[in-house]
């Protein structure tokens, strides 16, 4: 099987970005989330994954635990 025989549903944009601010980066350097910012991962500062929120409100605020990734 290829990547043309691929039917699933077409991936979202996501935005990888990173924090300016010193108050942010003390706990995480930069975030990763899709188009519809359903989820969010949060970053180290190397950038490697750190805190996974697999829900958000609609606000954009975190819902539930996190996953430590």
């Amino acid at each position: 099987m290829g990547l043309s025989d691929y039917q699933g549903e077409t991936m979202s944009s996501i935005t990888i970005g990173r924090y300016d601010h010193e108050s942010v980066t003390k706990d995480y350097a930069g975030w990763i989330e899709p188009a519809d910012r359903s989820w969010i991962i949060y970053t180290d500062a190397q950038g490697k994954p750190a805190v996974y929120y697999p829900k958000r409100a609609a606000s954009g605020a975190v819902v539930g635990e996190g996953i430590l990734l």
